[in-house]
């Protein structure tokens, strides 16, 4: 994400029991993130390439 200039502040909060297993949690965040890392990259300004 630096090479592309892409600020990120990852804030995560789990309030209750979770059913989703680890494995199946990380594959969703990863393709969340890679998705969010995708739409950054069309921003053209790159001052304003932010997710949260």
């Amino acid at each position: 994400m630096r090479e592309q200039n892409i600020k990120f502040k990852p804030q995560i909060q789990v309030t209750a029991e979770c059913i989703v297993n680890d494995y199946d949690m990380c594959a969703i965040l990863g393709n969340l993130l890679d998705n969010a890392i995708e739409a950054c990259e069309k921003i053209d300004n790159h001052n304003t390439r932010f997710m949260a």
